[in-house]
């Protein structure tokens, strides 16, 4: 799945664990090498942006979201760029 994020203007408060466990370490060693990043962490989003993730959860099995503005480097101009001209590609090949 792929969701475009726009941050909004409320306060972020929803704590989001990426390729963490429960209390938030890092668990991204344990991922293929082409998946490990610097995104393993902990970040705080903004209320429809945790509703949208609640929403996508499944009790069964995991649910892999590719979200724009965590994916991207946001302080990272050149990726940021190269990743925009991709993202239709991205979207496209989303379910």
């Amino acid at each position: 799945m792929a969701l475009s994020y726009w941050w909004g203007e409320d306060e972020p408060r929803h704590r989001l664990i990426i390729y963490g466990d429960a209390e938030g370490r890092n668990v991204g060693n344990a991922l293929p090498p082409v998946v490990r990043s610097s995104l393993a962490g902990v970040v705080y989003i903004r209320d429809k942006f945790n509703a949208a993730l609640q929403a996508l959860r499944h009790a069964e099995y995991d649910v892999n979201v590719w979200v724009d503005a965590i994916c991207i480097d946001q302080g990272n101009y050149e990726e940021k760029a190269a990743q925009v001209q991709v993202m239709p590609d991205i979207f496209h090949c989303a379910k």
